[in-house]
């Protein structure tokens, strides 16, 4: 009994962790995605056919974000499930 609550302890730190370390580099993505928006806004010699891929890449990385914190939420659920059927 004692082990179970030690592990959910554990658990529990590393998604305190995981969360807050996730939301560090959200916030660092996203205010060098709004250096980039003003870099580009200010630039004319850039035309709008050159900031697309741009644009692009920035969608996919926010999207490739969201899909990793689901897959490490997930997995924090089926640890949990493993720790609380023991």
């Amino acid at each position: 009994m004692e082990l179970t609550g030690i592990t959910k302890q554990i658990i529990d730190f590393q998604k305190a962790s995981f969360d807050q370390t996730f939301t560090g580099v959200t916030a660092l993505q996203d205010y060098s995605e709004n250096l980039m928006d003003g870099l580009l806004s200010q630039s004319p010699w850039i035309t709008e056919e050159s900031k697309k891929p741009i644009s692009a890449s920035m969608k996919i990385v926010k999207s490739a974000r969201e899909e990793y914190k689901k897959a490490v939420y997930k997995g924090f659920a089926e640890l949990e499930k493993l720790v609380e059927s023991k």
